[in-house]
């Protein structure tokens, strides 16, 4: 039997090959027979790394979270039994020739029953049937239906003197080979044990959460994890990025929407439960409440493949339309493999995989499908509904519409498709509807494309049946869509895709307008040149990565002095928190290390500045990705003195009440500030301000009378001036700001004189304002004035900013009492300032718009 060269070697070798030129990793030939085109490897080239993934400087990989807590997944785990492992060569324990009669049919089916029914070894494995060389005819299904059973040839070659070709009839209906007993159920069945998942937030990337119950479960279980579509994800998706007025929008329920995930318990301790495999996608309980329930997989298969034969689907043209549909399926199976098999001619599937997980389809080979050019044909390698942790790897198709796929909706994810090549695709490759998860597209290589578009992790929009977002979490990487033609990345709601050093033309302008994803180093040369290789001997070299943390948040704490950091985290066991600080913009650098067990930590180290964290676990030294970037600005920024004026002179007399009117910009921040107003001599360092006021907003109205006190205090007679200085002091908490420059003023003393009746009068020599009426305003409300002489008057409204909203008057009036009127009509609710301003002076009053 031809040798199984698996990823198991390639992960042991992995640190080597990576060192050496390199073809990106692609093996074998294309549809054709021909030696694919190489991605480059220019020499000089291949250092390039990745910002979110790239390996550290123990040679693990180190993995970055956005805001949002997105992150690259872990795809090694696709594949037979979970990655990493050899395929087995089963023993051959009956032999089959074609059979005179024509029909192979019933022998084959036979063959593969009885050895069904031996004693499997220790492996599970009970043996293959061998076909020797030559043309078989099947004219109904052949199915796998036992453990450890391989359906074998002696060759997938087009000559039948030296290879095995099995011709299924036209006749041959939905499946023509098929491995698994068909359709094992994931769906709950009552009485099984359930439980709801209680943690807030569970990343992609995780493994750990917590139930509600998890003494219902046991280790070595296998369950499903279940996230119902609800109105609150559907909404949180918009609709899935569909048009709401069309007739399969997406709906609450949708069966097609409802996330289902099956995995295995590896541990349990009190309220939490390990997995053996990551999530794909986030389970947020404010959206929906996901449960995880256990499941029995009653007659799932396992151990069990087929390998090294031609399967050709008999059709009347290659535009036919009534002739099999579907090659080769796994449907029931776990642990199972293709290995060295071509299929040609089928309508619709070549080689998929749908209620079956830890499938590997290799060195195979999906050719010349015979139908219609259109929706639901030529789909070469593709997954349908339930499909989890499939590896396809070195595999090749041709004139398909959709080469490399997941058909299978929000069932599907952990999908690898790994050093593929392409020809004439009429189609793109893609996530085609509704929500896969955690597709890998690694080192694809398109000759020839139809399509403009080669890779597609976008949103489908209204095609179909209101496809929608076709992918969430998924990555397009290393590949060529080839010349002229293109990849699209676009990032969904709640989640995110990727698309990392690839060739050609990649964005995020899709058929249907919608955000762009993660897209760095187009036409680099990675060192990282194979994504799946890299993750699969990450982690078999250095073991599983605990889980990351997840929502890291950062608030101010003990009135601003300092920060606390919360975030969400589950182990089975204790473990170590790091936690790494960036100060404005620098480097970060670790701050603390905290056992697992703490839910907060607070840094009491905080100053004036801008900080950012983030976190991640370490098990005794191997460490998890990082956490999202999370932080708080500690900084009230920088604001101005607005009026009045350096070196502005004020004369203090008349009335008391009046008041001196002084404002400067708002400091543009989210914290709940207030500010100090302050005046000094002019030499003085405000240390021991002459006069202290306090106000929650932006100006500062002070009464003539606080000002003729200051200059009594400082022995100022009539008519002498102190000459001095201004300035404003932001403060919140522990943390203050000063205004950037003080402005200088000049106050000369004057008579001030008592109202002893209590009446606003116009005193002789001097201005006065009065209070607006009425006051809140709506409308409508009137400014009264009154002058000492003839003179010109500017009369103005400014907003809280400082910001002139309405000149009322700029012009010569004569002397005595002015009374305008102001509509605020248009002005929003909020604080007002108006000011007169005259030869005399300047006087200024607050005024309150509330609508």
């Amino acid at each position: 039997m031809k040798n199984k060269f698996t990823f198991f070697a390639i992960a042991i070798l992995y640190s080597w090959l990576i060192n050496i030129e390199t073809t990106a990793g692609i093996n074998g030939y294309d549809a054709y027979g021909q030696v694919p085109a190489k991605i480059s490897d220019e020499p000089g080239k291949g250092n390039w790394n990745s910002s979110i993934i790239y390996k550290g400087e123990d040679g693990s990989l180190v993995y970055h979270s956005d805001e949002e807590g997105n992150r690259i997944p872990d795809f090694s785990y696709a594949g037979y039994r979970g990655g990493g492992v050899p395929l087995p060569e089963l023993s051959v324990v009956i032999t089959l020739d074609p059979s005179p009669t024509g029909n192979d049919t019933q022998q084959i089916q036979d063959a593969l029953n009885e050895v069904g029914a031996m004693e499997p070894d220790e492996n599970g494995h009970r043996g293959a049937v061998l076909l020797n060389p030559g043309s078989y005819y099947i004219n109904s299904r052949i199915t796998i239906q036992h453990s450890g059973v391989v359906l074998r040839g002696s060759g997938d070659g087009d000559n039948p003197a030296e290879n095995t070709i099995i011709h299924a009839a036209k006749t041959i209906g939905n499946v023509s080979i098929q491995v698994g007993p068909g359709n094992v159920g994931w769906n709950y069945q009552a009485g099984s044990p359930i439980s709801s998942i209680t943690t807030e937030f569970v990343a992609v990337g995780s493994r750990h959460f917590a139930v509600a119950n998890a003494s219902v479960f046991s280790v070595g279980d296998d369950v499903v994890i279940f996230h119902r579509a609800t109105q609150q994800w559907i909404e949180a998706v918009d609709y899935g990025g569909t048009d709401p007025s069309h007739p399969d929008v997406w709906t609450p329920n949708d069966v097609n929407l409802n996330i289902v995930k099956k995995r295995r318990i590896t541990g349990i301790s009190d309220s939490i439960i390990a997995l053996d495999v990551p999530v794909y996608n986030h389970l947020n309980r404010n959206l929906s409440e996901s449960i995880l329930y256990k499941v029995s997989m009653q007659g799932q298969i396992s151990e069990s493949g087929v390998e090294h034969f031609r399967l050709v689907l008999d059709s009347d043209s290659p535009n036919g339309n009534n002739h099999g549909n579907n090659a080769i399926v796994f449907n029931g199976a776990t642990d199972s493999w293709a290995y060295g098999v071509t299929v040609l001619h089928f309508r619709f599937t070549g080689i998929g995989a749908t209620n079956s997980t830890f499938i590997t389809i290799q060195n195979s080979r999906a050719l010349e499908p015979h139908s219609p050019i259109d929706g639901g044909y030529r789909y070469n390698f593709n997954l349908m509904s339930r499909a989890n942790n499939i590896l396809f790897t070195d595999v090749h198709a041709s004139y398909g519409r959709h080469c490399f796929v997941s058909n299978g909706t929000a069932t599907v994810s952990g999908v690898v498709f790994h050093n593929g090549t392409s020809y004439h695709a009429y189609n793109s490759s893609e996530g085609h509807r509704r929500w896969s998860m955690g597709l890998l597209f690694d080192n694809l290589i398109f000759n020839e494309a139809v399509a403009n578009i080669a890779i597609g992790l976008y949103n489908r929009g209204t095609w179909g049946t209101n496809h929608g977002w076709s992918s969430a979490h998924s990555v397009a990487w290393n590949s060529d869509p080839g010349p002229g033609k293109r990849i699209v990345i676009q990032k969904p709601p709640t989640a995110q895709n990727y698309g990392i050093a690839n060739r050609e033309t990649v964005h995020g302008t899709g058929p249907f307008a919608s955000p762009p994803g993660f897209i760095e180093g187009t036409d680099q040369i990675p060192e990282l040149t194979s994504l799946y290789e890299a993750q699969l001997h990450d982690r078999l070299t250095y073991g599983i990565p605990p889980d990351a943390p997840a929502q890291l948040r950062v608030m101010p704490y003990n009135h601003y002095q300092y920060l606390k950091l919360e975030w969400i985290h589950r182990d089975l066991n204790e473990i170590e928190l790091v936690i790494e600080r960036s100060v404005n913009g620098g480097d970060f650098e670790e701050l603390a290390r905290i056992s697992s067990h703490e839910k907060m930590f607070v840094d009491m180290t905080v100053a004036n500045e801008d900080y950012r964290y983030r976190m991640a676990a370490s098990d005794n030294g191997r460490m998890s990705a990082w956490s999202n970037i999370a932080g708080f600005d500690m900084n009230i920024p920088a604001f101005d003195l607005r009026s009045p004026d350096p070196g502005t002179i004020l004369e203090v007399k008349g009335d008391p009440s009046q008041n001196f009117g002084s404002w400067w910009t708002a400091v543009d921040s989210d914290f709940d500030f207030s500010y100090i107003w302050y005046l000094d001599h002019i030499d003085g360092d405000f240390t021991q301000p002459l006069l202290e006021l306090h106000t929650d907003i932006n100006v500062m109205l002070v009464p003539y009378d606080d000002l003729d006190q200051v200059l009594d205090n400082q022995g100022i007679n009539i008519h002498d001036t102190l000459q001095g200085k201004w300035t404003v002091k932001a403060t919140t908490g522990s943390l203050n700001v000063w205004a950037e420059e003080p402005f200088s003023i000049q106050l000369v003393r004057g008579d001030i004189t008592t109202n002893l009746n209590g009446v606003d009068d116009t005193f002789p020599g001097q201005i006065f304002l009065h209070q607006n009426f009425p006051n809140p305003v709506n409308r409508e409300t009137a400014i009264t004035f009154s002058l000492p002489r003839a003179e010109h008057v500017q009369l103005s409204i400014y907003n809280i900013m400082g910001h002139e909203v309405k000149r009322l008057v700029n012009g010569t009036l004569s002397a005595g009492e002015h009374k305008i009127s102001w509509d605020a009509s248009d002005s929003g609710s909020g604080v007002y300032i108006y000011r007169l301003t005259t030869s005399s002076g300047s006087v200024a009053r607050l005024l309150m718009v509330v609508k």
